[in-house]
C-alpha cells in the first residue's frame, strides 16, 4: 500500500464519477448509463471497486453487488429474484410481477428499492432527475 489518499465524486445516484488523488490529480473518471453500463471513461489511472450506483463492482464477474443481490448491468437484470413483492401494487401495475428487474425496466424515470438481508435499506431515484443530470452531462461533453 503506497499510502496514496484518493478522493471519490459521485452523481445523484452515488455512482463514481471522479477520482482525484492528494495532488488533485484526476485518476479516474467515467460516466455511466442509467443502467450501469460503462458509456464513456476518460481517465482510468486507479481503478476503484464503488463503481455503479456506489456498489461495489466484482472484476471478474463484472456484477454489482447490491447488500441482498447481485445486478448484472449487461443483461439490465439482477441475477436473483426480489424476495418481496407487494401483490396489491403489482396487480395494477404488472412490470412488478417481473422480480429481476432494475427499476421496473425503466431506470429513467422508475424507482429502484434496494433491500438488504439484514435491514430494508431504501434508495429513491426521484423521477427525471437522472434523466435531467445526464442529458446535461451529454450535452456539455458534445460541446466540448
Amino acid at each position: 500500500m503506497t499510502g496514496t489518499k484518493y478522493y471519490y465524486t459521485s452523481d445523484q445516484i452515488n455512482s463514481t464519477r471522479i477520482i482525484t488523488d492528494s495532488t488533485g490529480t484526476v485518476v479516474y473518471s467515467a460516466l455511466f448509463d442509467p443502467y450501469g453500463g460503462m458509456q464513456k471513461q476518460w481517465v482510468n489511472t486507479y481503478s476503484p471497486s464503488l463503481k455503479f450506483s456506489g456498489k461495489e463492482r466484482e472484476s471478474k464477474s463484472e456484477l454489482d453487488y447490491f447488500g441482498a443481490r447481485y445486478y448484472d448491468h449487461m443483461r439490465y437484470r439482477f441475477i436473483s429474484v426480489d424476495p418481496m413483492i407487494n401483490k396489491d401494487e403489482a396487480l395494477v401495475n404488472p412490470q412488478l410481477w417481473n422480480l429481476y428487474s432494475y427499476c421496473r425496466n425503466n431506470p429513467a424515470t422508475s424507482q429502484i428499492i434496494i433491500r438488504s438481508s439484514s435491514q430494508e435499506l431504501f434508495l429513491i431515484l426521484f423521477e427525471k432527475s437522472y434523466v435531467n443530470f445526464y442529458l446535461s452531462l451529454s450535452y456539455a461533453i458534445a460541446g466540448t
